[in-house]
């Protein structure tokens, strides 16, 4: 689809303001000059100029010219919009949307939570009426709803999985999957296995760690399976005949749900889990812990969103896209275990 003429300029004149090269106070080209220089005629330079007024990016004075708007920095309010539902009992998401809150509690800021498929939200006319300072994109994010974050100039990140494309905070899986698998295998694992939900993007991000952890080992994908809360106690006992005598299992659930296969395997398994939520440190005296908070995560997120407000962009000025907070690697509390 062709973009307009007058769009273009639109375009390049707003990602100069939004990206600071013209501040608020500064002059811009007068829709003659802007004409001469885009090759336009002066009624499409002039509509693009209205255009930015209209999105609030310019103020045009009669006589005077046109100048970038003051915008308002006071980082208020946000809006928060979660693939999932925000449930007392979800591990996945309860710890992110805490951590959410928490940061708003101490920095003065309110929380709108809306979710993707919302009419109001699709329409544009919650941004519309509620005027957020930035979006918080939980865990999953269409293409959609980008467009109507950058249709309202509104700085946005996602929080909880990795967006190539876009700024996302969420926990360093691969290294911590890594240093998890180094750990075990310092302590004399040598087979180590690896479980996880494969179909997840954040499970393959573990999976690859668990590859680049235990290449000494040279046991490759021998050991690697994908398993979901339905199979994965057919799974884990699978893997254990298969001479394991250590395993990492990724998830919230799933190492819950397999634990009674290992404790209750004819000999001893050592168990290594990557902390999704709290309810994984009940595992700390008998498993490895790669630890991370996702409450930290959030305020991270949170962090973040702020800092590209003050900046008046959608983009870090060094171009960096993925952002994690630090993890820490536990051995278990009660190591007893049998590694021939």
């Amino acid at each position: 689809m062709r973009i307009p003429k007058y769009q273009k300029i639109v375009n390049e004149l707003k990602q100069k303001i939004l990206a600071g090269e013209y501040k608020p106070g500064d002059k811009l080209p007068g829709f003659v000059a802007l004409a001469r220089e885009f090759n336009v005629s002066n009624i499409t330079s002039n509509r693009a100029l209205t255009e930015l007024e209209n999105l609030g990016l310019v103020q045009r004075m009669e006589r005077e010219g046109t100048f970038v708007a003051d915008r308002n920095t006071n980082f208020d309010k946000i809006l928060v919009v979660s693939s999932i539902p925000i449930v007392d009992d979800h591990p996945q998401i309860m710890g992110y949307w805490q951590g959410i809150i928490e940061a708003g509690n101490k920095n003065n800021v309110s929380i709108e939570l809306t979710y993707p498929d919302s009419a109001d939200f699709r329409n544009g006319s919650l941004i519309e009426q509620t005027n957020p300072k930035g979006l918080i994109f939980l865990m999953k994010v269409n293409a959609e709803a980008i467009r109507i974050a950058r249709a309202a100039n509104k700085p946005y990140v996602i929080l909880g999985i990795e967006d190539e494309e876009n700024i996302c905070i969420l926990e360093d899986r691969f290294n911590a999957c890594a240093q998890l698998a180094q750990m075990m295998t310092a302590d004399g694992y040598c087979k180590i296995g690896f479980i996880g939900n494969l179909s997840a993007s954040n499970h393959r991000l573990a999976r690859d760690g668990y590859i680049e952890g235990t290449k000494s080992l040279n046991i490759g994908h021998r050991f690697i399976r994908d398993a979901n809360e339905s199979n994965i106690r057919e799974i884990t006992s699978e893997i254990i005949e298969d001479g394991i005598n250590s395993v990492i299992i990724m998830g919230g659930y799933l190492p819950i749900i397999a634990l009674s296969v290992i404790l209750n395997a004819e000999r001893k398994i050592a168990l290594g889990v990557l902390a999704e939520n709290s309810t994984i440190l009940r595992l700390k005296d008998n498993a490895y812990i790669a630890y991370y908070s996702q409450s930290e995560t959030a305020g991270l997120a949170f962090d973040i969103l702020k800092k590209l407000f003050e900046g008046n962009c959608l983009t870090p000025a060094n171009g960096q896209k993925i952002f994690h907070p630090p993890f820490e690697i536990y051995r278990p509390e009660r190591p007893e275990r049998d590694k021939s």
